[in-house]
């Protein structure tokens, strides 16, 4: 798979641009993601100095996939960057068949629509982080970057699947609390996370991540990418 998607580009604690995405990030000492769920929110997170977006349907269930006209309205708008959640249902991460075969008719869907990059997971029946989905996804868009979400988080040991994401030849994004319900808890593996992950994944630090508490978490944590829904602030709804 080396072939299909390049390694992405970072010194340090800033980031310059990530492969799979038609947006380039200004140098940064850190980009603020934030979470949202509706055009209103999308626009109003931009005005308030979001550096990225990542757009869910439904957060009430932890995000799902977005209406295709929300994202085709989102996408023709913002200038930022958009990372699209790939995730048909709420619930857990494990997936059948039928599951699986909805999950990659949203993925097509989703390249038709013209996004670059998706957020998605799941989990083997082991607990641990399925890699065939990944690599089923760049079959469909080999030019996507993939962010693995919060599925990383119910396995068994976190830092050891980051250190096997380390292992492919691919770019990614991992999106963690540190298998906490915050970071500011989950500080420990977070930062284990981050030392696995190395220069070859860009660790998104999440979990209750604010704008009033995001300064004094950089400060402990070091990441390049912070996420939350109200990291810029409040956003309406």
């Amino acid at each position: 798979m080396s072939d299909l998607f390049p390694v992405a580009e970072a010194t340090g604690n800033r980031s310059t641009h990530f492969s799979g995405s038609n947006k380039e990030y200004s140098i940064m000492e850190y980009i603020r993601e934030a979470c949202v769920e509706s055009f209103s929110q999308s626009l109003r997170a931009c005005q308030q100095g979001a550096d990225r977006l990542e757009l869910c349907g439904d957060l009430s269930v932890g995000g799902i996939t977005p209406a295709p006209g929300l994202i085709e309205q989102v996408l023709a708008t913002v200038t930022v960057p958009v990372r699209v959640m790939l995730r048909h249902r709420g619930g857990d991460f494990f997936y059948d068949a039928q599951d699986y075969a909805r999950l990659l008719q949203q993925a097509r869907q989703l390249k038709s629509l013209g996004v670059k990059e998706v957020v998605s997971g799941m989990l083997a029946a082991d607990r641990s982080l399925s890699h065939r989905l990944i690599a089923d996804l760049l079959d469909i868009n080999p030019d996507w970057h993939i962010t693995i979400h919060k599925a990383i988080d119910d396995t068994t040991d976190p830092v050891t699947e980051v250190a096997r994401l380390v292992s492919l030849p691919v770019s990614l994004s991992v999106l963690s609390s540190g298998a906490a319900p915050t970071a500011v808890e989950g500080l420990d593996c977070l930062s284990a996370m981050l030392s696995a992950a190395g220069e070859r994944i860009e660790l998104v630090a999440c979990g209750k991540v604010t704008a009033d508490n995001l300064a004094a978490l950089h400060a402990k944590l070091g990441a390049k990418a912070y996420h939350g829904r109200l990291i810029v602030g409040d956003i309406g709804s």
